[in-house]
């Protein structure tokens, strides 16, 4: 249903890659309007039981940055260039970079119709592998940021 409105054809591989930016830029966003001078936000976020919604918040947070890290760490371990599927785990990324245009291949076995469709990596590669170790760390602070502010203006 989403390749017949979206001209990517989105599959495991740009969940992979875009995974841990959306996650971040969810958590930067929640992290604006958390810290936005002279609103009230509890509100609207509590219903009257402080605790379970504070406890409800808190899991919801930490299954975001789960799910970054755990793309981020699919990253490293189940792409790579189709050339270097074969070694893993590929975190020489992180200070290596294949020069050109590189396709990313998904190096687990049937996904020859997945990477018929797979992005190239970002120029510079090394940008991009740094990014994914980043991204959930990013994402954390944003949240505990978030978090830390929402509680501030719950008491």
């Amino acid at each position: 249903m989403i390749g017949d409105y979206i001209p990517l054809k989105l599959n495991a591989v740009y969940f992979i890659i875009l995974g841990p930016m959306l996650a971040s830029l969810v958590a930067g966003a929640l992290w604006f309007q958390a810290a936005r001078p002279g609103k009230v936000h509890s509100d609207r976020l509590l219903s009257g039981n402080g605790g379970r919604d504070a406890i409800a918040l808190l899991i919801i947070f930490a299954l975001i940055v789960l799910v970054s890290a755990a793309l981020s760490l699919q990253y490293f371990l189940i792409l790579a260039p189709a050339e270097l599927c074969s070694t893993r785990p590929h975190y020489d990324f992180l200070w290596t970079n294949i020069s050109g245009p590189t396709r990313i291949t998904h190096c687990m076995s049937g996904t020859e119709e997945i990477n018929k469709e797979a992005p190239y990596y970002f120029e510079p590669q090394i940008l991009q592998s740094w990014g994914h170790v980043l991204w959930p760390v990013l994402t954390t602070c944003l949240l505990i940021g978030t978090w830390r502010s929402w509680r501030r203006t719950a008491r």
